[in-house]
């Protein structure tokens, strides 16, 4: 397996080479393991979430995002307050600064 790793290492240094199970089910074996980088190790773990947007099934949350340009986190966040996926990918981000200042305007409207 060193000229896999070799190999490996040229096309994308060795921070970023890793060694993956093709069966996690399976020990470690030369017919069960590959190189891999890190973003494809974290993209083939079993809890990742499957997700379908405009008819395209995406393996994860993470290729979605990185499609759509848009941040991870923020589509995790909003589909664990039980958004839609649409909602989650297409609903800009709200403006905190508006809703401060309509919250100290109904403030002053109640206090006097």
């Amino acid at each position: 397996m060193s000229e896999s790793y070799y190999e490996h290492i040229r096309l994308h240094w060795k921070n970023d080479t890793t060694l993956e199970r093709i069966d996690v089910n399976k020990w470690y074996n030369k017919e069960n393991c590959r190189r891999a980088t890190r973003k494809e190790q974290y993209r083939n773990m079993s809890n990742n979430h499957h997700v379908i947007y405009k008819w395209k099934e995406y393996n994860t949350i993470s290729e979605l995002a990185e499609e759509m340009w848009i941040k991870v986190r923020l589509i995790r966040d909003r589909l664990r307050l039980w958004w839609s996926i649409e909602d989650a990918v297409e609903k800009p981000l709200q403006n905190f600064k508006t809703n401060n200042a309509n919250e100290t305007e109904w403030k002053s409207k109640w206090e006097h």
